[in-house]
């Protein structure tokens, strides 16, 4: 459980439901908690990338995946996500 009281995966779901509503700044806060309540957290790293997408910062997005793929280099979600926004560059 993290500082909300969530499990990882309720952590998760409160990110992307904040997405998809286009909340992107609760979800940038949730997700940045993820990050550094859960070790390992490269899934809210993911999260985080698509945050800055959706803002338009595509630095920011690029950054996330990078050190998604530096710590698990085979995560396929980072690599198309990845494809994805050099198709926007």
């Amino acid at each position: 459980m993290d500082s909300l009281g969530l499990t990882r995966m309720q952590t998760q779901r409160l990110v992307r439901e904040y997405l998809d509503k286009g909340r992107h700044m609760e979800a940038m806060v949730v997700a940045k908690k993820g990050i550094k309540e859960f070790a390992h957290g490269f899934e809210f790293r993911l999260l985080l990338a698509e945050v800055y997408e959706a803002q338009g910062d595509l630095a920011k997005a690029a950054e996330q995946l990078e050190q998604v793929l530096a710590a698990v280099p085979e995560n396929e979600s980072a690599r198309a996500a990845q494809a994805r926004l050099r198709g926007r560059r």
